[in-house]
């Protein structure tokens, strides 16, 4: 065949291969079917078109071109896992799809991470109940209730407890940490947990002491009515064996309402005694 007729063809095949991928993205199901039919496609171009349809399968029709594509042998690649969160609420219908055809309940995403780190409540479940480890970690080493722990998703922390995830000693030093939009939220959820609100770390000491660095009174009173001890001294390297009262006082810590309303709740409970 005389080289112009070849680059004629390539031209074709990848006006023919954008069209689907387009169909793919746009949500045309009759043309995704009979571009899949032609027998045209490439391995690569039924990846890519998975890819765009998983991401928006939150919307019906991008349900159905998953089931097409999955059902035509697709393979269920690591850039495929990647969209598998979806750029809306995914469908928990997918999630299946998805493990029926193969997906290890325990898949990464390109960049190492677990996917269940990504999902929400629903279709976690779904890798949970085929055998997902709740405590799978990747490069970050931050396993998916930790993850929780900052986006405040207490449903699905809660599954993640249901199914044997792990609640480290250290998480109440990540919701009582500065601009935690959930703080406040995933502390109480700690402590009501049973989260020991004297736990020590090698940075701040305990949980109060960086609650009261913090300036968040609100996780303060918290901990202290949780039996945190208002005089420990800090074994960490922050304020190293001073009291969260003293770091409250000091010269660096501006003396405004918030402050002085910590103040009054550690004076309040020096006189600490253990929770029972």
């Amino acid at each position: 065949m005389p080289v112009d007729e070849n680059l004629a063809e390539d031209f074709l095949e990848e006006e023919f291969a954008e069209s689907f991928l387009d169909a793919c993205h746009e949500g045309e199901l009759q043309k995704v079917e009979n571009a899949i039919a032609s027998g045209r496609l490439t391995a690569g171009n039924l990846e890519e078109g998975l890819s765009l349809a998983t991401a928006r399968a939150g919307v019906k029709v991008y349900t159905d071109i998953v089931t097409v594509i999955l059902n035509s042998g697709a393979l269920i690649t690591e850039d495929v896992v990647d969209s598998l969160p979806g750029e809306t609420e995914q469908q928990p219908s997918v999630v299946r799809q998805f493990l029926d055809h193969g997906m290890d309940p325990n898949a990464k995403m390109s960049d190492g991470e677990p996917l269940l780190r990504f999902l929400d409540c629903v279709c976690a479940r779904e890798l949970l109940i085929r055998g997902a480890d709740p405590n799978v970690t990747g490069p970050s080493q931050q396993t998916p209730l930790r993850r929780t722990m900052i986006s405040g998703k207490i449903d699905k922390a809660e599954l993640l407890l249901e199914y044997g995830a792990k609640l480290e000693s250290d998480f109440l030093f990540i919701t009582a940490a500065p601009r935690r939009t959930y703080g406040l939220l995933m502390t109480k959820f700690l402590l009501d947990r049973g989260a020991d609100p004297n736990v020590t770390s090698q940075e701040w000491g305990t949980p109060l002491h960086l609650a009261v660095y913090a300036k968040n009174p609100n996780i303060v009173k918290l901990l202290l009515d949780a039996g945190a001890d208002p005089t420990a001294r800090s074994v960490g390297t922050k304020y190293l064996g001073h009291s969260p009262l003293e770091i409250a006082q000091h010269p660096l810590h501006q003396q405004t309402d918030v402050t002085r309303t910590i103040l009054d709740f550690l004076r309040f409970q020096r006189t600490w005694k253990p929770a029972l």
